[in-house]
């Protein structure tokens, strides 16, 4: 790594930009529907979000069910209560064999 070259000074500031261009010819007349076009889209991608969003909360109830469902049916079935928390481990994806050797011990 080296220092920079005391001689060549300092790098020169960037300009600042003028106004803005006119709107292509095409464009004149056409600034409203474009303004309305910009806010339909802007809406539509927001409900594109929250349907999203509702999709994958649907999703983690539905995992939330079958869960409680796992649960009731371990509890129900005899399995011992210090047994549940490595079923529910191994559902996470977790290397199942360390973590049960672990919790074991």
């Amino acid at each position: 790594m080296t220092l920079p070259d005391p001689n060549r000074g300092q790098p020169p500031l960037p300009q600042p930009m003028g106004p803005m261009p006119a709107p292509p010819s095409q464009w004149q007349g056409a600034e409203e529907s474009m303004r309305n076009w910009l806010v339909a889209k802007s809406e539509e991608d927001k409900r594109k979000q929250e349907e999203e969003k509702t999709r994958q909360e649907g999703l983690r109830l539905e995992q939330r069910k079958i869960e409680q469902s796992m649960l009731r049916d371990s509890m129900q079935g005899g399995v011992p209560p210090q047994l549940l928390p490595i079923m529910f481990a191994g559902m996470g994806g977790a290397n199942l064999t360390n973590l049960s050797v672990e919790w074991l011990q």
